[in-house]
Order: C-alpha cells, then structure tokens, then sequence
C-alpha cells in the first residue's frame, strides 16, 4: 500500500513539471552578438564592397541586424571607392538575401558627387541593385530632384526616380 502511495505521489509532481514546461516560450533574440565588424566582399579576387558596424546581431535563422549604423562601401574595377551608404541601422534577411537600411539613409556617389537621402532602402546583392518606394531627394551639383520610388545599379551610376514630384529639377539654394 505503501509503494502504491509513493508511485502515485511521485506521478503527481512528475505531471506538475510537464506543466511548467508548456510554459516556457523559445528564444528569438541574437544568437551571436559581435562588436567592431568589418566584412569584405569580393568577386574573382576583386574587392566589391566593404561594409562597416559598431554592433552586429546574428540570429538563429541566419539573418543579421546592426542596430547601431552601418557603413558600405562600394568599389569600382580600379579598386576606387565610388559609392558609400551609411544608415542609422542595417538588417540582412538571409532566405531573400536582401540588405535593408533604415534611418537617415545616406547614399553619396564620391566620383560624380550626388547623393541620394531616403529613411529605407534596400540592396539586393544577387541583382547588384538598389532600389525603395519610399520619397527620396537626390542632390547633384547645384540641382534636386524628389519623387517617390527609386531604384538603380548599386554603384548609383544609373538610376530612375519612379514617381516624381514637382516640377522638374530645382535648384539648390545659395548658401550664406
């Protein structure tokens, strides 16, 4: 009688446990969290793109996101940096493998001198491209030009402004 009373007993904490583990939710933060990072991508032995970040987050499906800003740099055949992009933060989707950067997202072409602001934009390294459908403003020389929607090679070499507004280019205002 004695040993009955036990098992049951025993059964009745081993039922209790199985309980608190229902309650226990997976973890879907980072998996691996890196500071200071530097990537460098190539091609054939040729530098394309050097990406720079204070912080990167690895997550267990293989995307990452750098919450603290992002820097990419992309180089030309002669090894010349001619495109930089800095954003307040980055995240990489690794099933579309697709870049995204948002806020304050600066793209400066540092060999024709124009540069393109927007708050999202995205990079598809797969289609070398860049592209949003957020309102952008592109500054080149003394002219601005803003619309809605964009997209060109990565290298900002040659772009196209889906929706533009206003009318036609105008011209930057004379600093004092």
């Amino acid at each position: 009688m004695r040993f009955i009373f036990i098992i049951l007993i025993l059964s009745l904490f081993a039922c209790e446990d199985d309980k608190s583990l229902d309650k226990v939710k997976p973890y879907k933060g980072a998996m691996i969290e890196s500071y200071n990072i530097e990537t460098l991508y190539s091609d054939s032995a040729k530098l394309k793109m050097q990406m720079k970040a204070p912080k990167q987050l690895q997550h267990q499906n293989g995307d990452l996101e750098y919450p603290n800003g992002i820097e990419v740099i992309f180089f030309n055949t002669k090894k010349q940096q001619n495109t930089r992009l800095t954003a307040l933060k980055g995240y990489y989707d690794k099933q579309q493998n697709l870049y995204t950067a948002t806020g304050k997202v600066i793209v400066k072409d540092l060999i024709e001198n124009k540069t393109l602001k927007t708050e999202v934009l995205n990079w598809s390294p797969n289609q070398q491209k860049i592209y949003t459908d957020k309102f952008v403003v592109i500054e080149s020389g003394q002219n601005i030009i803003k619309g809605e929607g964009f997209t060109a090679n990565q290298d900002f070499q040659y772009y196209k402004i889906l929706k533009p507004t206003g009318s036609g280019i105008m011209k930057k205002k004379e600093q004092k």
